[in-house]
């Protein structure tokens, strides 16, 4: 075994010792700068996924009056936790459910705004947000938000139903062009979806009006 040069490392350090410190200085930098921000990291208080968990079903079961409070507790106390970030979202539906059409806005802003990776959620929240908008009255805004869910939906069938939406919605404005245009879409991407008929039916009925547009 090679025996350690004590003598020769006591030189190195007697004639670099300017380098050595400087080294050593920029290590403990960066170390004191990782505890940082792993002490700085929000600590939910215990219990919080379990009080989220117990929430969320006891929304789909309508117990709204215990869910909407807790919900509303994870979101103040554990904000930048998933759960505080999904919460946001059934705060939203909530509101949404209850024609509260600010708040609804509200909650879902602040969710996608929460920087939480979840495609389908986010789909369902733009998707939401359209539905604010149509029961406002404002159509071309409802449809803009459904070309976002439409974008970030990882799933087919929910694809379909917006832009089964998207269809209608250009029907509705007198936009004949467009509606037959997405309809014809649905019709070469979507015909196994059970909207399929309704667009078909579309489809024939937007021929009719585009001939008699002229």
């Amino acid at each position: 075994m090679a025996k350690l040069n004590f003598s020769g490392i006591i030189d190195y350090l007697r004639e670099n010792t300017k380098s050595v410190l400087i080294s050593v200085g920029v290590l403990l930098v960066l170390l004191i700068g990782v505890a940082m921000v792993v002490s700085s990291k929000p600590k939910p208080p215990p219990g919080t996924q379990l009080r989220y968990m117990r929430a969320i079903s006891m929304f789909t079961m309508g117990d709204t009056t215990m869910s909407i409070d807790s919900l509303t507790y994870v979101v103040e106390t554990a904000p930048a936790t998933p759960e505080g970030k999904r919460a946001l979202f059934y705060l939203g539906l909530y509101n949404l459910q209850k024609g509260n059409y600010d708040a609804a806005e509200d909650y879902f802003k602040r969710f996608l705004k929460s920087g939480l990776d979840d495609p389908y959620m986010i789909s369902l929240a733009y998707n939401h947000l359209a539905t604010v908008e149509i029961n406002r009255g404002n159509i071309d805004r409802g449809l803009s938000y459904l070309e976002k869910a439409l974008d970030k939906m990882p799933y087919a069938s929910y694809k379909a139903h917006f832009l089964y939406r998207m269809i209608i919605l250009n029907e509705e404005k007198g936009d004949y062009q467009k509606a037959y245009k997405l309809a014809l879409e649905f019709d070469k991407k979507y015909k196994d979806h059970p909207l399929y008929p309704d667009v078909k039916r579309e489809i024939k009925m937007l021929e009719g009006a585009l001939v008699a547009k002229g």
